[in-house]
């Protein structure tokens, strides 16, 4: 991109909430729906874009579930986002926070609880409602995919954080497709009562949250790119889609996965990141102003110069 030339993006979050996988009865808190979320925060010259999706089967515990933890997960992504813009954090710094944020917050929330189950003589039912792992120990635990990332319009550089089956493509100046593929790395949450404590904790799980070496399999660095577009597993098997869309450019593959229909039963996310140029948009600008003044020269003096 030369001097004289700035990058705009639009950016658009498609959310469809499905129907229940099960029935389960007439508990309503385990009858949540739209575990799938997503948000967009545009900044000079940096877009932040998030979508997860979290485990349906498991069920809510005094408004902590899975559906709870990939709401927050988007929360803490944009609240850290601020920082990263304004500190010029790294990325996998960035990233660390934003789940280290969503840990610390929910431990709160977990405490002022126990206090509330304490106060009303509560502990042995609350206790029982967290699955027996043995010796005692009980946990609940609940799960989601977080995949994340910023776009610096400048430098047309993106940089991306996928756990769990979340995927999409991004493509290059030279409409190279480059596909972000699902992993199995999900992100975990639990509450764990262990003997001889005096309150639960919680905790993310499942790896190493603390280690900023455990997001560097996860982090992708793309140059050059153009456009964008994510989407949770609802949408399509991934690797059906990679075949599908073989040899077709950005927009017709974002037209045939908006007017995809599925009937498997699942939330479904799709996020587009489409580029657009600013001296395009105002050569077409240029383009209807003389056209309009064609236009009142033509009721003036019923003439217009063929050159416009």
């Amino acid at each position: 991109m030369n001097n004289t030339q700035t990058n705009l993006y639009y950016t658009e979050l498609l959310v469809s909430a499905g129907p229940r996988k099960e029935d389960y009865g007439n508990n309503p808190t385990l009858r949540e729906l739209g575990e799938d979320a997503g948000g967009i925060l545009s900044l000079p010259n940096k877009t932040y874009f998030w979508i997860s999706d979290g485990t349906s089967q498991e069920f809510a515990l005094y408004g902590f579930s899975s559906r709870k933890f990939a709401q927050d997960l988007g929360t803490a992504f944009q609240e850290q986002a601020l920082s990263h813009y304004v500190n010029g954090l790294s990325f996998p710094d960035f990233i660390q926070q934003t789940f280290d944020t969503v840990e610390t917050n929910w431990q709160k929330r977990l405490a002022e609880r126990w206090e509330i189950v304490k106060s009303n003589q509560d502990e042995e039912s609350f206790i029982e409602l967290l699955a027996l792992c043995g010796d005692g120990h009980r946990r609940q635990a609940w799960s989601s995919t977080f995949l994340c990332g910023v776009l610096e319009h400048t430098e047309k550089k993106l940089y991306l954080y996928n756990s769990g089956d979340s995927g999409g493509f991004v493509f290059s100046e030279k409409n190279e497709l480059i596909a972000i593929k699902p992993n199995r790395q999900r992100n975990f949450i639990a509450i764990d009562w262990i003997p001889n404590r005096h309150a639960p904790i919680c905790n993310l799980i499942g790896r190493n949250y603390k280690n900023i070496e455990s997001y560097f399999e996860q982090i992708q660095e793309i140059a050059n790119a153009e456009n964008a577009l994510f989407l949770t597993d609802g949408n399509i098997d991934f690797d059906k889609l990679i075949k599908l869309i073989d040899g077709k450019e950005y927009l017709s593959i974002v037209n045939f996965l908006t007017k995809l229909r599925l009937n498997n039963h699942d939330d479904k996310s799709l996020l587009c990141i489409s580029q657009l140029s600013l001296s395009g948009i105002q050569q077409q600008n240029n383009q209807k102003n003389q056209m309009n003044l064609c236009s009142n020269n033509n009721e003036e003096h019923n003439e217009c110069s063929s050159d416009i």
